[in-house]
């Protein structure tokens, strides 16, 4: 007997959702807050939204970093962050980057990004937020990939 079921999710896939999930969750436990269902639906749809291919809608910006804080507004959606310079770039959402000391509490919504490397970062809701960054050292620049799911 055979039956029309959807198939289901790779365990990749499942584990890749489980990870977003548990990193939600870690962010509003810190937040005092605990993860709303809705919540949980815009992280699974940024997700594919990152895994998406380039089209039409898809944006790009830049921004020129140094060692001291430059900004730019984003609007909600899912972004690739590359790191196009040859030095360790910090990016933070809507804060000043805060790099933490050994062994310091967490910085919240930061991330270096190595040379070469890209970050993905989800900014939900309807606001834009502004990401900062700065280098480690010296000058880069940053790609900032606006992705969208195909229609």
């Amino acid at each position: 007997m055979t039956t029309n079921a959807p198939a289901l999710p790779s365990t990749e896939r499942l584990l890749e959702l489980a990870r977003t999930y548990s990193a939600l969750a870690a962010v509003r436990r810190h937040e005092g807050r605990t993860v709303a269902a809705d919540e949980y639906e815009d992280s699974a749809t940024a997700l594919r939204a990152l895994d998406a291919p380039i089209v039409a809608a898809t944006g790009h910006r830049t921004l020129d970093l140094t060692t001291g804080d430059a900004s730019i507004s984003l609007a909600p959606g899912s972004y690739e962050v590359i790191n196009s310079g040859s030095v360790l770039v910090y990016v933070r959402l809507g804060s000043a980057v805060s790099v933490p000391s050994s062994g310091a509490a967490e910085v919240a919504g930061q991330c270096p990004i190595p040379a070469g490397a890209k970050a993905n970062v989800h900014i939900p809701g309807d606001a834009a937020v502004a990401l900062h960054g700065s280098t480690a050292s010296g000058t880069a620049t940053i790609h900032l990939v606006r992705k969208v799911l195909p229609s």
